[in-house]
């Protein structure tokens, strides 16, 4: 198999999950990009890996991303309470 594809079972050792892991968040459209190859299995580009590792990366254990939702959410709720 290429370096530049991954199994299912490779990117839950990667990522030190389980492969139902991978599977539920297939099934509910999270995680990288995939393919079915014809003989039914599942692949994962390694750049689509990377990209996805990349833009769900947590910077020293806080996700700034829930935080910012968080604040913008704390924003409306003052703008309404303004009005």
């Amino acid at each position: 198999m290429s370096n530049d594809v991954l199994t299912t079972r490779q990117l839950a050792e990667r990522w030190g999950v389980a492969q139902d892991t991978l599977r539920v968040h297939r099934h509910n459209g999270n995680g990288p990009a995939w393919y079915r190859v014809p003989t039914g299995g599942i692949r994962y580009r390694l750049a689509d890996v990377q990209i996805y590792e990349d833009t769900h990366r947590r910077t020293g254990g806080i996700d700034l991303t829930s935080i910012v939702k968080c604040a913008v959410e704390s924003a409306r709720r003052l703008e309404n309470r303004n009005r």
